[in-house]
Parts: C-alpha cells; structure tokens; sequence
C-alpha cells in the first residue's frame, strides 16, 4: 500500500511538472517588429505586440510613455485614453441612475439584515 502511495504521488508530480513546462513555452512569445512600405510608397515599422503583453508604448527620450495602443485598439496619448478621436472621461453619471440606487439600497438591506441575524446566533 505504501509503494502505491508513493508510486502516485511521483505520478502527480511528473503530471504537474509536465503541465507547467508544457504551458510556459508559449509564454513569452512577443510577436515582431518588421519594416513595410504601405501603398503610397512611405516606409513604416510595423509592431505586432504576439500573445504576450499588454500592448505597445512608444517613449520620448525620457522614457515618458507618449503613445499607447493596447491589444484590444484602445490608444492612450500621454496617458489619457481616447475612443474614436474622442478623450474618455472618468464619469460616474451611469453608476447612480435611480435603478442602481434602488438596488444598492436593497443590498445595503440585505446586508444589515443578515449581520443582525448573525449577532442573534451568538
């Protein structure tokens, strides 16, 4: 019975080890950065970011991010982050719409109902 337990928790660990290397080879895979002429005959760098990363930053010389674009499309200028020409702002607006509201007070209820349950118990 012992052999056995042994022989399984080698097994499990030879079963993990393996996932684990399996799974981090393709991490790290960051894509390429090639030099393409577009139609009009102007020469471009091209950035392909690959399946790591967030995304790609350009910097100015003091290392200050000046250009953003993630891997989803959005652009961030300076660290502000602009949808079709457009800043996106910060806005609460649609986080205290009379509906929310009416559903965190219902939470806030339930909450404070199920604290004064649980000090009755004790």
């Amino acid at each position: 019975m012992k052999n056995i337990k042994k022989l399984i928790i080698i097994l499990m660990a030879i079963l993990s080890f393996s996932t684990m290397t399996a799974f981090a080879e393709e991490f790290g895979n960051v894509g390429s950065i090639t030099n393409q002429t577009i139609e009009d005959g102007s020469d471009w760098i091209i950035v392909n970011p690959g399946e790591s990363g967030r995304g790609i930053i350009i910097q100015d010389e003091n290392k200050n991010p000046v250009l953003t674009v993630d891997r989803y499309g959005a652009i961030y200028i300076k660290g502000k982050l602009f949808i079709n020409d457009k800043e996106y702002t910060d806005s609460f607006k649609g986080a205290f719409t009379p509906i929310n509201g009416f559903i965190y007070s219902l939470l806030a209820v339930s909450l404070l109902l199920h604290i004064v349950s649980f000090m009755r118990k004790k």
